[in-house]
């Protein structure tokens, strides 16, 4: 995606001013990643809390946690499955999907994943709904950090993110020695959207718990929850801080299996999930100080730090005097 949001801002920002040697280093904490796990019987109803889960194998509750070091990326596909004895707890139903997870060091990022799980006879079929999108094949929206009154000089230079794909970018500079810290506000998205009704095959009747199954995936609809990311900035070092929201097209479908195992898709229903959240800083040397820049340091002194104030329009950078 190439168009992009400058939404965000960027606040608090304070530099200290006494000049000193670039030895002062600070610690970038690992990124932290949560992947979160909801299930759904067949016909709609949330059996999340009757489920066993497992991420990569290993049991868990309805989430598991993921961290990057404090050097690399933690860049990973994420196998979630889930199994269930449905409602009589006799039976043994189970759904596994994996989502491709990303958290820079210093970030933060939320996944969900939706599994599906039971099935249904009627005469003489038997019907199982797919949930199902596809983790590799996503959208990226990036909101990057605003610039307000000229108070920081820009550069443009490519993004190259996880996906493989290019993406245009303006970095804010820290021509200085300072260390700069700040906060990344910003306001998740999440949830589904239908981008078709129900589409049945000819001669298929409708079956209720097909359209149950379908009006609770989309109930809950878009939600979007104010977040905040902290992060600081190396001395020498030009910097993005972003925001990228992750989603994917998917399908439901009702599949039914007749008596000699012979299965068929008879109804569909396209839609949208909005099923990631990153926010993370990236930052390298600026633009004609490379020979100054070496990441994690800088120079800082907090008995001297101030800033001209935050109330621009926007948002945007606060210096020290």
């Amino acid at each position: 995606m190439k168009k992009f949001f400058s939404l965000l801002a960027l606040v608090g920002v304070l530099a200290a001013c006494q000049k000193e040697d670039l030895k002062t280093a600070f610690k970038v904490d690992p990124g932290v990643a949560t992947v979160h796990a909801t299930a759904l019987s067949i016909d709609g109803s949330d059996i999340t809390a009757d489920v066993t889960f497992s991420f990569n194998g290993q049991a868990g509750s309805t989430s598991q946690t993921f961290y990057s070091t404090e050097y690399e990326a933690f860049d990973q596909e994420v196998s979630v499955s889930a199994t269930w004895a449905g409602y009589d707890g006799t039976r043994s139903f189970s759904d596994e999907k994996k989502v491709r997870v990303h958290v820079l060091p210093g970030g933060k990022a939320e996944y969900n994943v939706v599994l599906t799980l039971g099935e249904f006879i009627e005469g003489d079929y038997s019907y199982s709904i797919l949930d199902e999108i596809d983790y590799d094949e996503f959208t990226t929206e990036f909101f990057y950090l605003a610039q307000s009154h000229n108070q920081a000089p820009t550069h443009s230079a490519p993004l190259l993110y996880h996906d493989g794909k290019e993406y245009d970018a303006t970095y804010l500079m820290n021509p200085s020695e300072f260390i700069l810290r700040g906060t990344l506000n910003y306001t998740t998205k999440e949830g589904r959207v239908p981008n078709t009704p129900i589409m049945w095959n000819s001669g298929v009747e409708p079956i209720t718990f097909m359209t149950d199954y379908v009006d609770s995936a989309f109930a809950d609809g878009i939600t979007y929850t104010d977040a905040s990311l902290d992060f600081t900035v190396s001395g020498f070092a030009m910097y993005c801080a972003y925001h990228a929201v992750y989603s994917s097209v998917g399908t439901i479908s009702l599949e039914r299996t007749n008596s000699l195992g012979k299965k068929e898709t008879v109804a569909t229903c396209l839609y949208t999930e909005y099923w990631g959240n990153e926010a993370g800083v990236i930052e390298d040397a600026c633009v004609g100080h490379e020979a100054h820049y070496v990441p994690g340091h800088g120079t800082e002194d907090p008995s001297h730090s101030h800033g001209h104030g935050t109330s621009n329009a926007g948002g945007g950078i606060v210096y020290a005097d």
